[in-house]
């Protein structure tokens, strides 16, 4: 944790003691120009970012696995699927040849 709070505090450092370069726009405090992007009037604007803090980062984090964790239940349901299709099919072509043996016709 120590280490995450060092790196939050280097790179805030660093975007804090950035120069704006001559005919930059300016952000608000506590933000950091990440680019530019042209808006609805075809006209570019800067778009201004702020320090991510540990608790933003917590919140992706925990975000991430909830959705790791519903692609991976969705994808061993998708193979559950597949075998459970095939037990299917086996059980069917026995339940076929055990009927030619016996005689029942169904």
């Amino acid at each position: 944790m120590d280490l995450v709070n060092c790196s939050l505090n280097a790179i805030e450092t660093i975007f804090s003691m950035r120069s704006l370069g001559s005919g930059e726009p300016n952000c608000p405090a506590g933000t950091f120009a990440a680019g530019y992007m042209m808006d609805g009037w075809k006209k570019w604007r800067i778009v201004c970012l702020a320090p991510l803090s540990l608790e933003d980062i917590e919140d992706i984090f925990l975000f991430g696995t909830v959705i790791t964790g519903i692609l991976l239940t969705g994808f061993g349901g998708a193979l559950l699927y597949r075998k459970m299709e095939n037990i299917m099919q086996n059980l069917v072509a026995l339940q076929r040849d055990l009927d030619l043996e016996t005689g029942n016709r169904h």
